[in-house]
């Protein structure tokens, strides 16, 4: 399955990300141009919004997208407050984990509604 996915951005403080399919280079570089233009669009101070990202519909990744993954995420614009993952099974579960470090303001969610309650009971910026 070919990859896409949406950004949608909240500027009181909430990115959504939604990715399906199978990311290849040209598709992890198509994510990186989008967030880049939709991040500015928040109006809290850097690094004090709520991520959701949903990857429910993943295709498990190669090892090259997980790398290229890993690095975004290092990025200071990817750093949230607190960062949720939907994630579709317990494959899916293990290579997020691979791909995102274990912290505290990190958490992975079998069901929307539960990521959604986590990321709105944090304390606001």
């Amino acid at each position: 399955m070919a990859a896409s996915h949406s950004i949608d951005v909240d500027p009181r403080g909430v990115v959504r990300y939604t990715l399906a399919g199978f990311f290849d280079q040209a598709s992890l570089a198509s994510l990186r141009t989008e967030r880049s233009a939709k991040l500015p669009l928040l109006e809290t101070p850097p690094n004090q919004h709520v991520t959701l990202c949903d990857v429910s519909q993943c295709a498990i990744q190669s090892q090259e997208a997980l790398a290229t993954l890993r690095a975004m995420l290092a990025e200071p614009q990817w750093q949230a407050r607190r960062l949720a993952f939907v994630v579709g099974g317990a494959l899916a579960r293990m290579q997020v984990r691979r791909v995102v470090p274990v912290m505290p303001n990190v958490r992975w969610f079998d069901d929307m509604p539960s990521a959604e309650a986590w990321l709105e009971e944090a304390d606001p910026a």
